[in-house]
């Protein structure tokens, strides 16, 4: 039997109008916690036998649920991280509008460097990694992995055979759940971008 692996991104935070990244004391908001309260329910007869995480608080608090759920611990992973955004961190979406690098990064990632960041193909790298050592581990169970879009894109982008300059075309929205399935690496993407559908207006 292979591998399940449910990869979740972080629920909905109130830091909407600058780049996050690697910024600590950025947690969900209240609707990222009904998000987060969501996907242990959606995921509550999936047999999941682990949970990773990557260590920003944002996602962390994503998994709590579900671990209760499960009766499981949080394995933090730093590779599940989120892109490093380098000196793009913490600035203003408005602000980098205006920057030639932001405008070539959302059409080129492939090979558009962060400045003192990171490359996509070396985000792709090392989830793609982390998911071979958990497919190991855990063949033929089932797994929880909560991480950030850009990292959870990469990885659709890797297993589906799709250029990284198109992955902006894969949603993953905050607290979405995707399913891939990993066997004698063969693989099948099952469900991409599964969310609760509660309108923000019923927080």
């Amino acid at each position: 039997m292979g591998t399940t692996l449910y990869l979740i991104r972080h629920g909905s935070i109130d830091y909407k109008d600058r780049v996050p990244g690697w910024l600590q004391g950025i947690s969900l908001s209240d609707y990222g916690r009904v998000q987060a309260r969501w996907i242990a329910d959606y995921l509550r007869n999936s047999d999941i036998v682990a949970i990773y995480s990557s260590p920003l608080e944002r996602a962390v608090q994503t998994a709590a649920p579900l671990a209760a759920q499960c009766q499981l611990s949080v394995n933090i992973i730093p590779d599940l991280t989120e892109i490093d955004f380098g000196e793009w961190q913490g600035r203003s979406f408005d602000e980098l509008e205006s920057h030639v690098q932001w405008k070539q990064f959302h059409s080129f990632r492939n090979g558009t460097l962060i400045p003192d960041g990171e490359l996509m193909v070396e985000v792709q790298r090392r989830m793609v990694c982390c998911v071979e050592k958990i497919c190991k581990e855990h063949a033929g169970q089932a797994v929880a992995l909560v991480s950030h879009n850009d990292p959870i894109k990469s990885l659709l982008a890797f297993y589906a055979g799709v250029s990284l300059d198109l992955f902006h075309r894969i949603a993953v929205d905050t607290g979405s759940v995707s399913e891939l399935s990993i066997e004698n690496n063969q693989y099948l993407i099952k469900k991409v971008n599964i969310t609760s559908g509660i309108p923000l207006s019923r927080v």
